[in-house]
């Protein structure tokens, strides 16, 4: 300073500059006291009009006063493009800030509200505002990276917005939800409970609360807890998604599955995925042609919706269609290449097809896939059981139940298993199992009165069967099993009663067709008894009927164990053996039928009838040594035999041994010119090469 200036300036010169001042300031600040809206900021206006006291006016003045009338006047928008212009003149107030970034947050547009909220926390803190306001900020800040899934720094934010206000109850539930995608379920939790502790009205704790015991498998508590955030957010779409899904098909509730997802439908009508969750509940209450009708429209819509394409595999299967059903399912593992459930598909399409080893394979996909998939465990075990591997079978089933005891099916499995292996202590105890865990299910009570019929438990054997028919009343085995039972107990008008309703149900019901042939029989019914074995004979194998899937291989063991009677009753041999063929679904029927024959044959040794029978069997096994030699034997005991014809010539002519192949088979159509085979001999016959070298017809059994 210089010395000579005075202290103060003269009086008179500092009044003049006092009254521009004043001037310039009256003039001005009533517009400027107007800039920022009451309603948002109250009555502590900003102080924006920075440098206005050394006498300019500011750039931002025009752009925040036009911002400011057309907020006044409800153009919301209008009034942001000014305050946006005014910001980018240079005007800076954190409350400013504040509020263009909650208009963009609430707008949904990410950057811009980042533009403007970052600064207004910096500078509301600069300027030492209120907690609350910056609490909010920070909060607003950390749902907005949470979005972007930036957790770091949304987990700064919340922060943030903690130490601000302690008691401000939404960033708890930022934290929880970031806890719960990094897989922490219990910090999830205590969040959400602290959040609801602040402010019981915070309905997305009940929303966390409910995504955190799904992510645990704790079923009951999260449709609870799905149950409380719906009562506040009745129109949340994917919480009643989420909980439709649990009921349907967690807890099989499809009544209250049902009424979530119309009530989506309503809000969203073209959900497709509501509307592929209602076709399979329309699937599961057994109305498979609207279900296949949903799901081909949703098709229409959605060409790669994987679970349209799961419900209509699973709708061919129950039309009888394997071959369409493997192609919904392959498409679906196109989008889903791991997918248990159409690696499943595949698995019981391929059993439909009886081709056990292609269902073993895709079972065994299935199970490694989803391990808790237990109707595709219980399935593989029925594949192996088909090949024969009933041991590996019981193992898998075995270690399946110590896994997890709970699961009704492989209980009911193992018992049926034991029932088949006449370990009948051991096929109790597990079907009683199932009985515990689904007591309205109709297939242990009828395995656990087979058990008590095997052991001569007639009357016991009753009460099961009719407990399960009650159950099940429109299946044909449990009349059929009534049926035999009320004859042992001696009662065969009520025998007779049940086999016939047993026909009334399915017509082409083969066990009740044979088992009534025999009960005729015995009642001399002959003509009766030789009708109805015709009819179960020309019952071709896509138009029979059956009670369950197994019932086949139980029926071919019970012919086998009958055969005596059966021939005696009118039921010719070769048939037996066409029965048995047709309705086995595995070769190991033959190798039980062949100690029987053995027996019959050590008692009746001249009877040409068993040895043909027994040499069916080895053929069918693969023996075609010992095919050969039973089949000589009974044509050396009845060279008259025609079918023995039939059998020796389809055998050389396999080995191509032409001549002895067509001796035998133009034998066989001298003898029974008018066989429903003779067509097929014929066609085999032109097929055979001109000549081998000369053999006689009869061969020399040395």
């Amino acid at each position: 300073m210089r010395a000579d200036r005075p202290l103060h300036p003269p009086p008179r010169r500092f009044f003049i500059r006092f009254r521009r001042l004043l001037a310039l300031l009256l003039a001005v600040f009533p517009v400027g006291y107007s800039l920022l809206p009451g309603r948002l900021y109250g009555s502590d206006k900003s102080s924006v009009f920075r440098g206005l006291f050394a006498g300019e006016k500011p750039a931002w003045l025009d752009s925040a006063n036009e911002g400011n009338r057309l907020w006044e006047e409800g153009d919301l928008e209008g009034a942001v493009e000014h305050w946006e212009a005014a910001v980018a003149l240079g005007y800076r107030d954190g409350r400013a800030y504040r509020f263009l970034g909650s208009y963009f947050y609430r707008e949904g547009r990410t950057e811009k509200a980042l533009e403007y909220l970052r600064p207004a926390a910096a500078f509301l803190e600069h300027e030492g505002g209120d907690a609350e306001v910056i609490a909010e900020i920070h909060h607003l800040l950390g749902s907005l990276y949470l979005e972007k899934r930036d957790h770091r720094r949304a987990l700064v934010y919340f922060r943030r917005a903690n130490r601000s206000l302690p008691d401000f109850a939404p960033p708890y539930l930022g934290l929880g939800w970031i806890h719960l995608m990094r897989g922490e379920t219990e910090a999830a939790r205590r969040n959400a409970r602290r959040a609801l502790e602040l402010d019981e009205d915070q309905a997305g704790a009940w929303l966390l609360l409910a995504r955190a015991a799904e992510a645990r498998g704790e079923i009951l508590p999260t449709v609870d807890y799905y149950r409380r955030f719906l009562d506040s957010e009745p129109r949340h779409r994917e919480a009643r998604l989420s909980i439709a899904s649990i009921l349907y098909l967690h807890l099989e509730e499809r009544g209250e599955a049902e009424e979530h997802l119309k009530l989506v439908l309503e809000e969203d009508p073209g959900s497709l995925e509501a509307r592929t969750f209602l076709a399979s509940i329309l699937l599961e209450r057994g109305e498979a042609e609207a279900a296949g009708t949903a799901a081909r429209e949703i098709l229409e819509l959605d060409p790669e919706n994987y679970r349209a394409l799961l419900i209509r595999g699973r709708v061919c299967l129950e039309k009888g269609d394997p071959g369409q059903a493997e192609g919904y399912f392959r498409r679906a593992l196109r989008i889903t290449p791991r997918s248990a459930a159409a690696f499943y598909g595949l698995g019981v399409a391929a059993l439909n097809r009886e081709d056990y080893s292609e269902a073993e394979k895709n079972l065994r996909l299935a199970t490694e896939a989803a391990p808790g998939l237990w109707s595709a465990l219980h399935d593989l075990a029925v594949a192996l059981e088909f090949q024969g591997q009933r041991d590996e079978a019981i193992d898998l089933l075995r270690r399946a139940v110590k896994r997890d005891p709970s699961h009704r099916s492989i209980q009911l499995a193992l018992g049926k298993f034991y029932y088949l292996e006449r370990m009948d202590e051991e096929a109790v105890k597990f079907l009683r199992n199932a009985v515990a865990l689904g007591p309205g299910e109709w297939e242990p009570y009828y395995y656990l009165g087979k058990t008590d019929f095997s052991r001569g438990r007639y009357a016991s054997a009753r009460d099961y069967f009719l407990r399960a028919r009650g159950l099940d009343p429109g299946n044909p085995a449990l009349e059929l099993e009534l049926g035999l039972t009320y004859e042992r107990l001696g009662e065969p008008e009520k025998a007779e009663e049940s086999l016939q309703r047993a026909l009334e149900i399915s017509p082409r019901y083969i066990p009740a067709l044979f088992h009534l042939a025999l009960f005729r029989f015995r009642r001399r019914q002959f003509s009766d008894a030789r009708e109805l074995y015709r009819r179960a004979v020309l019952v071709r194998p896509g138009e029979a009927e059956w009670g369950y899937r197994e019932e086949r291989g139980d029926f071919a063991a019970r012919m086998i164990s009958g055969l005596d009677e059966h021939l005696s009753s009118g039921l010719d041999y070769f048939d037996f053996y066409l029965v048995i063929k047709a309705w086995s679904r595995d070769r190991r029927v033959f190798r039980e039928l062949i100690p029987v024959l053995g027996d019959k044959i050590e008692s009746n040794p001249l009877n040409p009838r068993y040895y043909h029978l027994l040499g069916l069997a080895y053929h069918e096994l693969g023996d075609f040594e010992k095919a050969e030699e039973n089949y000589r034997w009974a044509l050396f005991l009845d060279y008259d035999l025609a079918p023995a014809h039939l059998s020796l010539g389809e055998l050389y002519a396999s080995q191509d041994r032409v001549e002895p192949a067509r001796s035998h088979l133009k034998a066989f159509r001298t003898l029974l010119p008018d066989s429903p085979f003779s067509e097929t001999v014929a066609e085999v016959l032109k097929g055979l090469p001109a000549s081998d070298s000369p053999a006689p017809v009869s061969e020399s059994l040395d």
